[in-house]
């Protein structure tokens, strides 16, 4: 694990985040309530491409259309959701390189500008920015 932290700042955000923490936190964004996961169609043609699936059968398999988009299916297992893509045994994404960017944007998300308490308790890379 790599000792020296590199933080990403994002402008409007009152925090920090150390990406290298996602190596030890156990995916703690990728379960808790049921949620969305939006997709676009580029995300799509990537997910299907790397799964090495038809696109009919991953549409079926992988995703439901709510609200005129389609979003990742979620599952429920002990008692908390999940992505259907998160790796429930190895602790992690099983399409991290292919994730969609709801995913590889986050923590900097829009409704954390407003309230990131929520956020400082789930993400282990997340700091108040120094004053």
């Amino acid at each position: 694990m790599n000792d020296k932290k590199e933080y990403v700042y994002k402008e409007g955000f009152d925090f920090k985040f150390d990406a290298s923490a996602c190596e030890y936190c156990g995916g703690r964004c990728c379960y808790g309530e049921s949620g969305y996961i939006w997709l676009n169609d580029e995300e799509i043609k990537r997910i299907i491409s790397f799964l090495g699936l038809d696109e009919g059968v991953f549409v079926a398999d992988y995703l439901r259309y709510e609200n005129g988009k389609y979003t990742i299916k979620d599952i429920k297992y002990d008692g908390y959701y999940s992505c259907l893509f998160f790796d429930r045994e190895e602790r992690k994404c099983s399409i991290y390189s292919v994730r969609p960017k709801q995913c590889r944007t986050y923590p900097f998300w829009s409704i954390y500008k407003e309230d990131s308490e929520q956020l400082f308790y789930e993400c282990p890379g997340v700091e108040a920015l120094d004053d």
